[in-house]
């Protein structure tokens, strides 16, 4: 799909990067135009986060490992992300939602499923190393939601 432009009047670019954008002086937009591989990068790292949590249409099982190693994935683009706006911003403030990214609450959540899984797996481990098999992190999610939005 192409972008229309009404009265399109600047144009400027990040530095080392294949996004540019559009100011256009009719509508009072600035309008990104990014590469489609950004875009595809963006899908893939959410397909991995959701797949984490059967949360896709694919149903396949997957490891403990692969599963953390998703939610680190997952983690490491977002905050790879921040850390690309906030060079562009010149700033070391936090980057939020409307700067076009996760915002800084939402990277630590990540982080705190993060630790919650490697301290699930060491504990499982010491106890019994044979259980780790059976567990499906997607199914800790829906255990989650539950007690949290129980009265």
């Amino acid at each position: 799909m192409a972008a229309c432009f009404a009265q399109p009047s600047g144009v400027c670019c990040e530095t080392n990067a294949n996004s540019f954008f559009v100011v256009d002086s009719s509508t009072g937009r600035l309008r990104p135009i990014t590469s489609t591989q950004a875009l595809i990068k963006y899908l893939h790292n959410l397909w991995l986060f959701l797949s984490v949590f059967n949360l896709t249409s694919g149903k396949d099982k997957i490891d403990y490992e692969e599963t953390q190693n998703r939610i680190q994935q997952y983690h490491a683009f977002h905050k790879e992300c921040s850390l690309r706006v906030q060079g562009i911003k010149g700033s070391t403030n936090s980057t939020q939602g409307p700067d076009g990214t996760l915002s800084s609450t939402t990277l630590n959540s990540l982080k705190m499923i993060l630790k919650g899984v490697a301290r699930l797996k060491k504990t499982v481990l010491q106890i019994n190393p044979n259980f780790m098999q059976y567990i499906r992190v997607h199914s800790l999610l829906t255990l989650f939601m539950e007690n949290f939005f129980r009265a």
